[in-house]
């Protein structure tokens, strides 16, 4: 089977749904190919809000200064400064961010020095993947399910990604999608470590893509992981506590020794890329 579109999104989760939501909005033909489930594990997402004083420009230096000045200024910069168009989007779909009175409740979290994730719910995550899916779903955009995609094609003319190269996860068909440009968004690798806060799912499919594709790989020790996780007495699965730092949280080890800092500050202090590294 060959189905042609002008945008190929590879990845079902947060980054490649709104991906498809903006090629749609521009009047491009889309379509996502999902292999499996979107993480559902997002707590809430970063954005400069007035309510602590923050800034576009102070989220810009912070993290240029928290990533040891390895981030591309280019890329942060546009992390801090479209961060709150990125919220609008969401309000105006209908998303709630807001809290009490109507103003926004924004919450310490590992990797800032300031409370600045926003979040809807103890749902965040599910909220703004359902919002995403309602919107591609209005637009006629089709979100292809089990689809395992084992190659991006590339135009022998000009070396342009072209399509793809997907195996139906339930069948074993193989199905050709032909597109005008490819993105790739399937997350990263974390699971390759013995224990990770990643999605076991994260199976670093994208970067073997990219790479048999022609392009060029960069950073690679460099992988995410929430710097505070607990394990479960018996089980290897972590989970995350770093939305607990707004609250000062009391954790304690085996013998019953208090042996984490109890203030906010020492806590982001902790949180920085310079202090924990993915291994």
């Amino acid at each position: 089977m060959e189905t042609a579109y002008d945008v190929l999104v590879v990845g079902g989760g947060t980054a490649g749904l709104r991906a498809a939501v903006e090629a749609a909005r521009c009047g491009a033909r889309a379509a996502v190919l999902a292999r499996g489930g979107p993480c559902l594990g997002v707590v809430g997402f970063n954005a400069p809000v007035e309510e602590t004083g923050d800034s576009p420009a102070r989220f810009f230096d912070e993290t240029m200064v928290q990533g040891g000045f390895l981030c591309r200024p280019e890329l942060a910069a546009a992390l801090a400064y479209e961060a709150r168009d990125q919220v609008r989007f969401l309000e105006g779909e209908g998303l709630s961010l807001r809290h009490g009175s109507g103003r926004y409740a924004p919450r310490l979290t590992s990797g800032n020095r300031i409370p600045r994730t926003l979040y809807t719910t103890d749902r965040t995550g599910p909220e703004i993947i359902g919002c995403l899916r309602r919107i591609l779903g209005e637009a006629g955009v089709p979100v292809i399910q089990g689809a395992d995609v084992r190659r991006v094609l590339v135009s022998p003319s000009d070396g342009r990604a072209c399509g793809a190269l997907a195996r139906d996860a339930e069948t074993g068909e193989l199905s050709v999608y032909r597109a005008g440009a490819v993105i790739l968004a399937t997350g990263g690798l974390g699971p390759l470590y013995s224990v990770s806060t990643n999605s076991p799912e994260l199976t670093g499919d994208g970067y073997l893509l990219a790479l048999e594709a022609g392009a060029e790989l960069i950073d690679m020790e460099f992988v995410q992981f929430e710097p505070f996780a607990m394990i479960r007495t018996g089980g290897r699965e972590a989970f995350t506590v770093s939305f607990l730092l707004h609250d000062g949280p009391e954790i304690y080890d085996a013998r019953g020794t208090r042996f984490l800092p109890t203030d906010t500050r020492s806590w982001a202090r902790m949180s920085s890329p310079a202090c924990c590294s993915g291994g």
